[in-house]
């Protein structure tokens, strides 16, 4: 059967050698703190050397050549399912592991051809374990729910895999034959193609326009220049920066167009050929959500959308704007221009995590002694952020470009939560591969929104006066906007965009232009002239890298909700959800999805209620804001 059309395959890889550019990374000015080159991770515990990493990746080979001799196995008895459950998972665990040292190295240094090699090796042979152990969910599934409950009292080493097991069994109904999910995952490395080719485009040499920046020199505003001036205290740099950037993306969407419409419908197809009504649904049912949850996010989002523009409206009260513009929303507040030392937002944070308790902020100082974070901004390091979960035992590391503002200091100290929880999980309870985001998806990324929530609250305390206390609130309700209204859209926009090509009519780069200005409109209040919105900025859709990846940025407005409730429920003592934050709770679980992990701390993804809780922050927030600015006459 052809899961993913010939014709999609081809017309990818033509659009590799039709856009080939020149892969060299423009020399783009950093901006750094004092301290921190100190914090580069160490990779040994991982493989000791070069020697290492290929005596582990010729045992996978030859793994490889035997794990098909389980075949017919699993089912004759418990000590049989055991065993072979136990080799399984340990070829999927090393392959997992080599594949997380392939993403590091090649995150930390895209010219290394050394480090690509390696990040080509390790997915590609991730790949074929997926394919030679594919036999397994078939067998499982054909033991059953009920005989499987007697082979786990029977056999005690099956708890450590019953939560896989629960899984398999779970995704029955969706599960392809042996022979097609074979197919299927050995087309795994095309399926993500898109964002590989999109990663390669968006870094290279796209022609980027050159402007002058606040002192007069010459800026080339590549991706990386951008995101610095985008941000910058200078209006007229940051505007001339955002045409330059998005104006370049706007001649280039027809290609983006492509890459996100072939992205969009290769995970729709596989999806229905798996028996889900669409990726999205195929998506959330790995976090054990049903497919109406995102549509119960927007309707409430919409219908709150009266809160969003209360805060425009106050934002541009703040900064004393006549009309708000969407370029005004990143021109920082008077407290966005504080800088911060690498030590000073490990110390502070910390301290923020001071309602989660003693012990807690304790293990927290240990944790950062170990040299598990990669921080300094320089220019062959891909322009991202990301804090790798522990996989197959290892710890977690955390990956990003630290320039020392206040952007950066709060997305590290959200972080360290991540990084709190990856040293907490047993090692036998981690996760096999990058790839298993049941666990990691939305629970995950709750707590790293939490940890900023509880950032920005301790920031906005120790203010020192009315206008550092002003910026800090603005700055908070900024990136609550930044993240959750920007992906709640977002998530509209690729639902939108999988109805037309699920009916035959994929968009085109220009049509997926409008489409994303329509909503942005609309979310934006443009209409009402609440703030209005330039025709160029049609173009953000091509600047949000996770969609040309997967639906995963839905991850994003849920986990933001959850964090919100998460940060509620610490402060008035629930000790559940402070146990939570230890990684403790649910690592052992039968049932990982993050459906049933957040039921257990008393949050249900069912209901609206952790999307209201996004607005009853920012009304919060709002409310002390607006005690601070002048009474309006």
């Amino acid at each position: 059967m052809n899961y993913i059309k010939l014709r999609c395959l081809v017309t990818i890889v033509a659009i590799i050698v039709i856009c080939a550019v020149s892969a060299t990374h423009a020399s783009a000015q950093q901006t750094a703190t004092s301290d921190v080159n100190r914090y580069v991770w160490d990779l040994s515990s991982l493989y000791r050397d070069n020697a290492a990493w290929e005596a582990e990746r010729a045992r996978i080979e030859k793994m490889l050549t035997t794990i098909g001799h389980l075949k017919g196995t699993l089912g004759r008895n418990a000590k049989s399912l055991a065993d072979g459950m136990d080799k399984i998972i340990d070829l999927r665990r090393r392959a997992g592991r080599l594949g997380l040292y392939g993403n590091l190295r090649f995150d930390a240094d895209t010219r290394s051809e050394e480090a690509r090699a390696k990040y080509d090796i390790a997915n590609a042979l991730e790949a074929k374990v997926e394919v030679a152990i594919s036999f397994a969910a078939d067998e499982i599934r054909a033991i059953g729910a009920q005989r499987m409950e007697q082979l786990f009292r029977d056999e005690p080493r099956l708890k450590t895999h019953q939560w896989r097991i629960n899984r398999m069994l779970r995704e029955s109904s969706h599960m392809l034959s042996a022979e097609a999910q074979s197919i299927v995952r050995g087309l795994e490395r095309w399926r993500i193609l898109p964002n590989d080719i999109y990663q390669e485009l968006i870094e290279s040499d796209l022609g980027w326009r050159t402007i002058k920046d606040a002192s007069g020199n010459d800026v080339l505003v590549n991706r990386s220049e951008y995101n610095r001036l985008s941000r910058s205290s200078n209006p007229n740099e940051q505007i001339a920066a955002t045409h330059a950037f998005m104006g370049r993306l706007r001649q280039l969407e027809d290609v983006f167009g492509l890459l996100l419409t072939r992205r969009i419908e290769a995970d729709a197809r596989i999806a229905q050929h798996r028996k889900f009504a669409d990726g999205i649904e195929a998506l959330l049912f790995n976090q054990g959500i049903p497919r109406t949850a995102q549509q119960n996010l927007v309707e409430v989002t919409r219908a709150n959308l009266g809160a969003f523009h209360r805060y425009l409206e106050l934002r541009r009260r703040a900064l004393g704007i006549e009309r708000l513009t969407y370029n005004d929303l990143f021109i920082s507040p008077p407290a966005g221009n504080r800088r911060f030392t690498v030590q000073e937002t490990l110390d502070l944070a910390v301290a923020a995590l001071a309602p989660l308790g003693a012990d807690y902020q304790a293990r927290v100082r240990e944790l950062l002694k170990q040299p598990l974070m990669h921080l300094p901004p320089s220019p062959e390091k891909r322009e991202n952020f990301a804090i790798y979960p522990p996989v197959g035992g290892a710890n977690s590391y955390l990956f990003q470009k630290y320039r020392g503002d206040l952007r950066a200091s709060r997305a590290l100290a959200g972080a360290i939560v991540l990084l709190m929880r990856g040293a907490g999980t047993p090692p036998e309870a981690t996760q096999d591969s990058l790839q298993d985001d049941s666990y990691t998806g939305i629970y995950g990324n709750a707590f790293l929104d939490a940890g900023r929530f509880l950032y920005d609250d301790y920031l906005t305390d120790q203010a020192k006066n009315k206008q550092e206390r002003l910026g800090l609130l603005i700055t908070s309700l900024d990136r609550m906007a930044n993240t959750y209204l920007r992906y709640v859209l977002t998530s509209e926009f690729e639902a939108n965009a999988q109805d037309l090509i699920l009916k035959g009519s994929p968009p085109t780069g220009k049509q997926l232009s409008q489409m994303y200005l329509d909503l942005l409109r609309q979310y934006y209040g443009h209409e009402k002239n609440i703030l209005m919105i330039d025709d160029f900025q049609a173009a953000q859709w091509i600047d949000i890298a996770v969609s040309f990846y997967s639906f995963e940025g839905l991850n994003f407005p849920f986990a933001n909700a959850v964090g919100c409730m998460l940060v509620e429920k610490v402060r008035v003592g629930d000790t559940k959800v402070r146990t939570a934050f230890y990684q403790r709770l649910g690592a052992d679980s039968d049932n990982r999805t993050s459906y049933d992990l957040l039921k257990q701390i008393g949050v249900d993804m069912t209901t609206g209620e952790p999307y209201q809780a996004v607005f009853r922050r920012m009304n919060a927030l709002m409310g002390e804001l607006e005690k601070l600015l002048p009474v309006r006459q």
